[in-house]
């Protein structure tokens, strides 16, 4: 009986504040940085105090900005209310993402209770670049190494040899300088993961 009533006291909306949403991850990772997907594949997890408990809908927004997720805009994608128990591998389906951008998430859900959520902690991803054409006629800096015609080999005839060129030393320095206070900078390198890159 104690329990009954109890039961009718306690509204599904305090199941929805015990329940969550958490671990944002976009392509398997938290806060990703050169995602190479166009449509990135987004997943979440649901946390509750309610035993049984499972999602049957969902909301996604991607703002570009967390002022705007902050107001709910969702002005690259909202996904508006989805009947789904999905929550790994729910593909992004809003506008064409930017390279080099980024973007920020957060979602709601709904369980099979009657209860909903509130919206999780912001999430972000920042895209890479995913064409050619994304690079802007950058031009690729590389190892050169000198014509075979000037290539200094060992003397074989007990001659001194003299060496007088060498290979280019792939040591590169770039100074630079902005007419704003930078609030954020991305360095894209593709040096097969042998590479250091240090500012200042």
């Amino acid at each position: 009986m104690l329990f009954a009533v109890a039961a009718v006291l306690c509204p599904a909306s305090v199941f929805a504040q015990a329940m969550g949403v958490a671990n944002l991850k976009c392509e398997y990772q938290r806060q990703p940085l050169g995602v190479q997907q166009s449509h990135p594949s987004l997943s979440w997890e649901i946390t509750s105090g309610q035993r049984n408990t499972a999602q049957i809908a969902y909301q996604v927004l991607v703002a570009q900005s967390l002022k705007q997720l902050a107001q709910n805009l969702g002005e690259v994608w909202n996904s508006g209310k989805v009947t789904s128990g999905a929550s790994i591998q729910v593909r992004y389906a809003g506008q064409a993402l930017q390279p080099a951008h980024t973007y920020y998430w957060k979602v709601k859900t709904w369980d099979n209770h009657g209860g909903a959520s509130a919206w999780s902690a912001p999430a972000q991803w920042q895209m890479g670049l995913l064409a050619p054409a994304d690079w802007r006629g950058a031009r690729w800096i590389a190892y050169e190494p000198l014509p075979a015609e000037r290539v200094n080999v060992l003397p074989v005839d007990g001659a001194k040899d003299t060496y007088r060129d060498n290979n280019t030393l792939p040591l590169l320095r770039k100074s630079f300088s902005t007419k704003k206070q930078p609030t954020k900078a991305t360095l894209f390198i593709s040096g097969l993961g042998q590479f250091e890159a240090v500012l200042n």
